[in-house]
């Protein structure tokens, strides 16, 4: 999500626009720090992608835009799912294979019903039919089960990372062990 984006793009080889307004000054406003997430734009999805096959049937969407910052050339290997249609801005990329790598320019978590935006549910949607269903928390599992989940990710795609858990928390007897794990590990785990 925005930065996210931004820098998933610029760690796989593509560069940014460092200040759109500058760089690119154009009709539509990319962020306003008045409106801040009112600031509302159109995007429009290209055909063929998974993007618009998870938003099937709506070609185009309306969207908050709170950014400075674009790509300008996109990552090798990384393909455009969706742009502003005014200006051309890339506005959400995927890497198709692989592990699952997804990024959108504006905030899901901002969009609130009744305001004319696009309904993200789809894009949840989509992120979580890509998850592995033996990783998924099963309620009750403490930090012992979440290293356990934590061993088989690193072992299958060993570069250090992020990996996240949904959980009720590290109980205080795991919390030590947890913690040497995770440093040893040269990842950061989220609970």
């Amino acid at each position: 999500i925005c930065r996210g984006l931004q820098v998933m793009n610029v760690a796989h080889g593509g560069t940014l626009l460092q200040d759109i307004d500058t760089l690119r000054p154009g009709p539509v406003r990319h962020r306003d720090a008045v409106t801040y997430d009112n600031n509302l734009h159109e995007v429009e999805f290209v055909p063929g992608t998974t993007l618009a096959k998870v938003f099937e049937g709506t070609p185009k969407a309306t969207v908050n835009s709170v950014h400075h910052q674009g790509i300008k050339d996109l990552a090798a290997g990384f393909v455009v799912e969706a742009r502003c249609p005014v200006d051309g801005m890339i506005e959400a990329i995927r890497r198709p294979g692989g592990s699952f790598m997804a990024a959108v320019q504006w905030h899901p978590e901002f969009h609130r019903r009744g305001e004319g935006t696009l309904d993200d549910a789809p894009l949840l949607e989509d992120f979580l039919a890509a998850l592995d269903p033996d990783l998924m928390p099963v309620a009750g599992r403490n930090a012992s089960a979440a290293l356990d989940v934590a061993d088989r990710v690193l072992a299958a795609q060993p570069a250090p990372g992020t990996i996240l858990f949904f959980t009720d928390g590290v109980d205080p007897k795991d919390g030590d062990a947890f913690a040497a794990h995770v440093k040893a590990s040269k990842s950061q785990v989220l609970v």
